[in-house]
């Protein structure tokens, strides 16, 4: 028998247990495999962060001779799919993390006002969570970056 002791790190002692040799080599070898899974987790971790604003800022540029109401329509298409993606690799962000949606982020919040101009939709807003930045002209219901609901009332 071989006796093992693991130090949880909970401030209390170590979890001490006997094992036969058998069973210390099917331990390792769990113990190697969980080792190896975290280590796989943490680098999709990594590949995923700073996706989701990769996917926002996808530059959506100007379509040279297109009538202002289809330049409208393509832009805000281009901005639907932009969200919709987003919020997709949101979710997985989400479901590596092991995490649920804040509740305070459900709370309805007003994003902060950058800069104004004389168009609607090229105003710069803050979002009061994360501080990041868009549009009005990509005026939603949550922030794209964190989720937290906007309050787009006066």
């Amino acid at each position: 028998m071989t006796r093992i002791n693991i130090n949880l790190e909970d401030g209390l002692p170590p979890v001490s247990f006997d094992l036969s040799n058998n069973d210390v080599i099917r331990f390792c070898k769990f113990m190697d495999e969980y080792n190896m899974a975290m280590k796989e987790n943490e680098i999709m971790k990594k590949q995923i962060d700073g996706l989701r604003d990769q996917i926002m800022n996808l530059p959506c540029l100007d379509q040279p001779g297109v009538e202002r109401n289809s330049q409208i329509a393509y832009k805000t298409g281009h901005r639907d799919a932009r969200h919709a993606a987003a919020e997709l690799v949101a979710m997985i962000e989400a479901e590596t993390k092991n995490e649920s949606p804040a509740i305070e982020r459900d709370i309805p919040v007003q994003p902060k006002l950058i800069t104004a101009t004389r168009e609607d939709f090229d105003d710069t807003f803050e979002c009061p969570s994360c501080a990041k930045r868009f549009s009005s002209f990509d005026e939603f219901d949550f922030c794209p970056w964190c989720g937290q609901r906007l309050d787009w009332s006066e």
